[in-house]
């Protein structure tokens, strides 16, 4: 997109707001994936944090790449049922609720 200036991994960098509401996410993140257990978190972590492809993972764990594919589909609903038993105990508070695009 013209005149928005990338950072170093070719993402938009907006304003401190972004990168604000950027590390509030990546310590929710934190929080949820500390309920993973340690197969589950390690695999997410690769593909989704450190970018790691499915034949590194498979290479990295020494499994089959079909084997890797369905533990993160796996791991990725068990970590959405983690966010959700987190919302009904912690639901957000209406104030702090933000329109989609704000």
């Amino acid at each position: 997109m013209e005149g928005l200036p990338e950072d170093r991994e070719g993402t938009f960098s907006h304003s401190g707001v972004d990168a604000a509401r950027r590390a509030e996410q990546r310590d929710l993140l934190d929080r949820l994936l500390v309920e993973l257990d340690e197969q589950d978190r390690a695999m997410l972590v690769m593909k989704e944090v450190a970018g790691f492809t499915v034949e590194e993972i498979g290479d990295v764990l020494e499994l089959n790449i079909n084997t890797v594919k369905v533990r993160l589909f796996r791991a990725r609903g068990r970590l959405v049922e983690v966010y959700r038993r987190r919302l009904k105990t912690h639901p957000a508070k209406p104030w702090a609720r933000r329109k989609l695009g704000d």
